[in-house]
């Protein structure tokens, strides 16, 4: 992108299972984490999309959250992505 810094981003969060949710890697841990990142890099975090037990096998574009992601980045309304 020339001339004009694109800082818009979507943050994502996932867990597999209920102990997940339950342990650190919580999705509220998850978010806070990416808040606090996109805050201390300059960036404008538009949403935060959020894919609750669903396997990391299952290819980003067929989760329902990472197929919004894609939606979003086609769409140029985000630059970045923060997981």
């Amino acid at each position: 992108v020339r001339g004009k810094v694109k800082n818009t981003a979507v943050g994502y969060v996932r867990v597999s299972t209920d102990d997940q949710a339950d342990s650190g890697l919580s999705i509220s841990h998850q978010e806070t984490r990416i808040r606090a990142y996109c805050e201390a890099h300059g960036l404008e975090l538009i949403a935060v999309v959020s894919d609750e037990g669903v396997s990391a096998g299952k290819p980003f574009a067929d989760r329902r959250g990472g197929a919004e992601v894609l939606g979003m980045i086609a769409a140029g309304t985000v630059h970045h992505v923060v997981a």
